[in-house]
This record gives structure tokens, sequence and C-alpha cells, in this order.
């Protein structure tokens, strides 16, 4: 009986000290949400630093996002023009594109006559007198072939080359160059986010640590008198590090706020230069997925930042 009255007093003491563990957590988490409260104006002056500190690199990976979609987009919007000989008739052109639909790799196919591209030039320029004067039609039939938007630059290149090498075809025509030019910028702006964030990360660190430290200093008297009560430093610091935590959660919400904002403010000029280009692509805004990750990653860079205020200062506050 006596070992089972020292077991089921074991039992109950580790359950006293989980709930007095939890208990703690649950009243730092609420002490500390009261003090950012009743100081609004410090508290949102750090999360706001916070916020513009994460909102750079949030905004320029959605700018990449946005460029990769916007690059994938154009490309699906690729178009090759073969122009035929100019002795090729309109019958043979016609062929061609028949043959040419069965290619996997192309989406569409159309063939237009001499007729169509002569009216088309008259439609794009203002040489209708001097069209006029010809005695015949200069043009050749064109071809027009969309390729997949799966296809890689190298497919591409692959399949202008077996075009260009159709006889009857005299020029095949696409330009690539500007699609390895936009994947080489994209490569560096990706390249420079990842140091943009890392250095920014440190100064998110710095800020919070230095609110933190301030923090220490103004609770010393605090914090002496709950060492001379026995507190343990996991007791004492737990306060500290969910006030980071708070600031790195509310600096990464807003820090999604201002991102929207931008996009959103940005969206009227984007879309009618888009349309310019006759493209039908929409922006990316924000998802549930960068919201959620932008704000834990805030969160976590709170937390290193209360940390390692409190390993520096707070160790050295002791008792008289």
């Amino acid at each position: 009986m006596a070992r089972q009255t020292g077991a089921a007093t074991s039992r109950l003491s580790r359950v006293a000290r989980l709930r007095s563990w939890t208990s703690h957590h649950i009243s730092c988490i609420k002490e500390s949400l009261t003090r950012l409260l009743k100081t609004p104006l410090a508290s949102l002056l750090t999360m706001a630093v916070l916020a513009m500190a994460l909102a750079l690199p949030g905004s320029l990976y959605m700018l990449t996002q946005n460029m990769i979609a916007l690059s994938g987009h154009w490309q699906t919007d690729t178009q090759i023009s073969l122009y035929l000989h100019e002795d090729s008739g309109d019958l043979a052109a016609e062929s061609i594109a028949l043959d040419l639909r069965q290619d996997k790799r192309l989406v569409r196919v159309q063939f237009m006559s001499r007729d169509q591209a002569l009216d088309e030039f008259r439609e794009m320029t203002d040489f209708d007198e001097a069209l006029d004067k010809l005695a015949h039609n200069p043009l050749p039939p064109v071809i027009l072939i969309y390729p997949r938007n799966d296809l890689a630059a190298e497919a591409l290149t692959r399949l202008i080359e077996e075009l260009a090498a159709i006889p009857q075809v005299e020029l095949a025509q696409l330009d690539l160059e500007w699609i390895k030019r936009l994947n080489g910028i994209l490569g560096i702006i990706q390249r420079s986010l990842l140091v943009v964030v890392g250095l920014l990360a440190i100064a998110v660190i710095l800020v919070v640590g230095n609110t933190i430290r301030l923090e220490i200093e103004n609770r010393r008297d605090e914090i002496v008198v709950t060492r001379l009560f026995g507190a343990t430093h996991a007791f004492i610091r737990r306060p500290f590090l969910y006030d980071g935590i708070w600031f790195g959660l509310l600096g990464g919400l807003l820090a999604c706020i201002l991102i929207y904002t931008a996009l959103w403010a940005l969206d009227a000029p984007v879309v009618r230069l888009i349309e310019l280009y006759n493209s039908s692509f929409q922006p990316i805004y924000p998802d549930i997925s960068f919201i959620v990750t932008l704000t834990l990653f805030g969160t976590l860079l709170g937390y290193l930042g209360a940390w390692s205020a409190v390993s520096q200062h707070l160790y050295k506050i002791e008792p008289e």
C-alpha cells in the first residue's frame, strides 16, 4: 500500500508540475500581449520596422514568382513564323500546315495566304498607296505555329531547326534570346533574394534583441526579486521569449498586409501594360501558404532575437 501511495504521489506531482508549467506559459502569453498593448506606439514602431524588413524579401519573392509565371505565359504565347519561298503556292503551304498539325509538340498551326498576309500588312502600316502600285503581291505564304507551353528553350531550338529544314521554308523565326536573358535575370534575382533574406533576418534579430534588452533593463528590479525567491532561469526568461514571439508574429502579419497592399496598388497599371501585349496573364497575389510561411519566419526571427538578448543580458542580473 505504501508503494502505491508513493507512486500515486509521484504521478500527482508530475501532473501538478505539468499544470504549473502550462499555466505559466498561458500567463506569460497573456501578460506579454498585455504589455505590448500598454505601450501601443512603441510596440507598433518596433513591429513596423520588422514588417518592412520582412516585406522587402517577401516582395522580391512575389515579384520573382510573377516574373516566372509571366515568362511561362509569354512562352505559352510564343509564335514561330514560317516564311515560305516566294514561289511557293498557297496549296503547297496548306499541305505543309496540314502535316504540321499532326506534330504533338504543337498546340495550333495557322496558315496565312499571300492575300491574308498582305491585308494584315496593310492594317499594321500606312503604305496603302505604295502597295496599290505594286504589280504583284511580294509577300510569301506564312505558317504561324504555336508550340506547347511545356517545351523548354532547347526543345524549341530543335523544333525550329526541324522546321527550317523543310524545303519550302525560307525562314523559321523565333526570338529565344529574350527568354534566355529573362531566365538569367530571374536566376540572379533568386540568388540575390537569399542574400537579402539573410541580411534582413540578422537585422530583425538585432532589432528584436535590442527591444528585449530595453525591456530587461526596465524590469531589472522585478527580475532581482524573482531570483531571490528562487526562480529558475527558464521561469525568468520565458516572458521575454514570448515578447519576441509576439513581435515577430505581428510583424510578419503586418508585412503580409504591406506586400498585399503594394501589389494591389500596382495591379491596375500592370494589367493595362499586359493588355497592350494582348496577354491574359493575371498577377499573382500572396496565398495562404505564403502568409503562413512569412508569419512563421517572422515569429522564428522574433524568438531568436529575444533569445539572443536574454542570453547576453538577463543572466548578468544578480541580486546584491
